[in-house]
């Protein structure tokens, strides 16, 4: 399989200048800049003690720290960032519905009696959709995939909680209530989770502890478009040593 064109030239001053710039603001300034100070501060001690290396020793370890400094912050960046999602709750619902509407259809003309209420819902809601309200709809969601490739450019995964609640009762069909705002439907206590799949990037729930109450909590991973492969490997070192409480 050949490999993809690749684009050749002469680095430009300009370039290397701005490539510079990136680099200094991703390494966090203040911590090179105090990884410094500390390395000089502590040369001058050992100089007044009479007990200093040489001025290239000292260019060496201040290179040496500032390189082991970037990588640390490197590896351990996060941010916390906001990503917009307007929406994406009309585009989930609209393409949600039509898909029940084609999947259940006839059941709903065949069995309705023994269908759940939601379900009921969801079908009709798709029936009674025109062209227009599923073309946009397709129209919302080309927006979110793009708002969340252009948000990826900059981190390689976008984390947040897998739902908006904890595990609840096996008797309660769906939590009518979250934080004392009112639920208008079943979908609306999982826009965490509907409002990523609207962005049509991969996304994996890892465990990520355990209430005082052993209850589980989980973290959503989003990755980049066709980044898959990167996804799996910061899903698996986000929890390598995970194991569930005794109950």
């Amino acid at each position: 399989m050949s490999r993809p064109p690749v684009a050749v030239g002469r680095v430009r001053p300009r370039a290397a200048v701005g490539a510079l710039g990136v680099l200094w603001r991703f390494s966090r300034p203040h911590t090179l800049i105090g990884t410094s100070l500390s390395i000089v501060s502590l040369y001058l001690i050992a100089a007044s003690l009479d007990r200093a290396s040489g001025a290239a020793d000292l260019l060496w370890t201040l290179l040496a720290g500032a390189c082991v400094n970037v990588f640390i912050v490197g590896i351990n960046q996060v941010e916390d960032v906001e990503i917009d999602l307007r929406g994406a709750d009309e585009a989930f619902e609209t393409l949600r519905a039509v898909l029940f509407a084609g999947a259940f259809g006839e059941l709903l003309r065949t069995r309705r009696d023994e269908l759940k209420d939601t379900v009921v819902w969801n079908i009709e809601a798709g029936l009674a959709l025109t062209g227009e309200q599923v073309a946009r709809a397709l129209a919302l969601q080309a927006d979110t995939f793009a708002r969340m490739r252009e948000l990826l450019e900059r981190y390689d995964a976008f984390a947040l909680p897998v739902t908006q609640v904890l595990p609840f009762d096996v008797d309660e069909p769906w939590p009518r209530e979250i934080a004392g705002v009112r639920m208008g439907s079943y979908l609306e206590w999982m826009r965490s989770c509907s409002r990523i799949t609207v962005t049509a990037h991969p996304a994996i729930s890892v465990p990520a502890g355990f209430t005082d109450g052993g209850l589980p909590v989980g973290l959503q991973l989003v990755g980049r478009a066709r980044g898959e492969t990167a996804l799996l490997r910061l899903a698996a070192a986000a929890h390598p040593g995970w194991r569930a409480p005794a109950l």
